[in-house]
């Protein structure tokens, strides 16, 4: 079994802490008429590697942007232009479904398939160690 797929494998087996993995729909208008608001849309579950992700399948991808679904449910009044794009990013994932609390990661990259470096199957398994066995208090 190539190392990747023994790698999401092994994680799966362990029950490791999981993360969402989605695409960002910039929303528009639905028959040139009904506004559509943007949205995340869920596309599975990811295993976070550091500055990775892998996913079930053993698809290795780059991790892109983040948002934490956390404030939706409040008005916000006036804010910094990098926290309303926060807020905006969370509401997108609130309406693709996700829930209060969900970190979901999107924009991420595909890596080319092939061999990896020796140096990058260390850091993955160390990286995918901490998630099946994470330090006592984490």
């Amino acid at each position: 079994m190539p190392f990747l797929e023994r790698l999401a494998a092994d994680l799966r087996e362990a029950g490791a802490r999981d993360e969402a993995l989605g695409a960002f729909d910039p929303g528009g208008r639905m028959l040139g008429v009904v506004p559509r608001l943007p949205r995340i849309r869920p596309l599975g579950r990811v295993w976070r590697l550091g500055e990775y992700l892998l996913t079930p399948d053993g698809t290795l991808l780059r991790v892109g942007r983040v948002v934490r679904v956390a404030g939706t449910d409040r008005r916000r009044s006036v804010m910094a232009v990098a926290a309303t794009e926060h807020h905006e990013l969370a509401l997108a994932a609130r309406r693709g479904g996700f829930a209060e609390g969900e970190t979901v990661n999107f924009d991420a990259a595909p890596l080319a398939a092939g061999v990896l470096d020796p140096a990058l199957e260390r850091y993955l398994a160390d990286r995918a160690e901490l998630l099946i066995h994470p330090p006592e208090g984490a």
